[in-house]
């Protein structure tokens, strides 16, 4: 059967979804998240993983994803909000939290530490109040409300597994 080039590149296209898993290191969670920054191109000598903000890699290397600070940020104070929302009771699971090296952005360690030593909701409130950062904007921190971000902890957790593995890294447009 003979196919024009337009048909083996469709063909390529249609598989992408299927090689994601493998060029995302067989992690699941991770090969969704890829689907629309990678792209597959082929020739007579292999098959070339091209990552939007990446470069060409032979098939096989594992791809790092990246991500934008400001998307990293976002999710990790949605997760300090359920967190304060939900406080002491969301604090009191050690094991369920994610750890203080699992956050990404330096304001959120900050955060992340007045929670821990905190005793009540009011004292993480004014501590936060008081705290000095860079890059948020405490006030509209504090006036977020956090009852819908109850997976958020979880999934800053697991992407600290992923930032230490050396699968993710932040990124800042621009630099």
């Amino acid at each position: 059967m003979l196919l024009s080039c337009e048909q083996v590149f469709d063909l390529l296209a249609a598989s992408i979804g299927l090689n994601c898993t493998r060029v995302t290191c067989r992690n699941h969670r991770a090969a969704h998240r890829a689907m629309g920054l990678v792209f597959v191109f082929g020739n007579r000598h292999g098959l070339y993983v091209y990552a939007e903000w990446g470069q060409l890699q032979p098939y096989g290397r594992y791809v790092v994803e990246t991500i934008k600070k400001l998307d990293q940020q976002r999710h990790e104070l949605k997760a300090l909000r359920y967190l304060l929302d939900f406080f002491p009771q969301s604090m009191q699971n050690r094991d369920a939290l994610p750890s203080c090296d699992d956050f990404q952005i330096a304001d959120c360690q900050l955060i992340y530490d007045v929670l821990l030593s905190a005793k009540t909701q009011e004292e993480a409130t004014k501590a936060i109040a008081a705290l000095e950062v860079e890059d948020t904007d405490i006030e509209s921190f504090l006036r977020l409300g956090g009852k819908f971000y109850h997976a958020y902890p979880q999934m800053v957790k697991e992407r600290g597994k992923e930032f230490r593995a050396g699968t993710v890294k932040v990124v800042v447009p621009g630099e």
